[in-house]
């Protein structure tokens, strides 16, 4: 909304970001972690000029396997699960009326470029696996 983008998101000021929501250890972290994503492979894909209607792969050819994500969800009075998935997507239902949902846990992915885990951004959903009891 603001067109802070990763490419130029070290430079925006910290308040900023933080007046949006963002806690102050999230904030570092989005800022380093940015120019290592924008600077890596995944930021180097060839964009398409192209419509969404149109596929992006003939249908006579297989699509590459996609991604998986680890995740850790963290119940606040303790124990918790680890699962993995496809990566998280923004949730276009976001806006149903209620408002944010409170939760008993914290749901968190692991961060390759970081090697940290990292809390799943509010609005943001993700498809539950078969979790692993802690």
């Amino acid at each position: 909304m603001h067109g802070f983008g990763p490419d130029i998101l070290p430079e925006v000021d910290a308040k900023a970001l933080s007046d949006l929501g963002i806690p102050a250890g999230d904030v570092i972290r989005l800022k380093k972690g940015s120019m290592a994503w924008w600077n890596g492979p995944n930021a180097k894909r060839k964009r398409s000029n192209t419509s969404a209607s149109v596929p992006l792969v003939p249908e006579t050819q297989e699509l590459p396997a996609k991604k998986r994500v680890s995740y850790n969800k963290r119940y606040h009075d303790g124990g918790g699960c680890r699962f993995s998935g496809l990566p998280m997507q923004k949730d276009d239902d976001d806006d149903d009326g209620f408002g944010p949902v409170d939760h008993d846990y914290d749901l968190l992915y692991f961060c390759d470029t970081q090697k940290q885990w990292l809390p799943v951004p509010a609005g943001y959903i993700i498809d539950e696996e078969e979790p692993q009891v802690d």
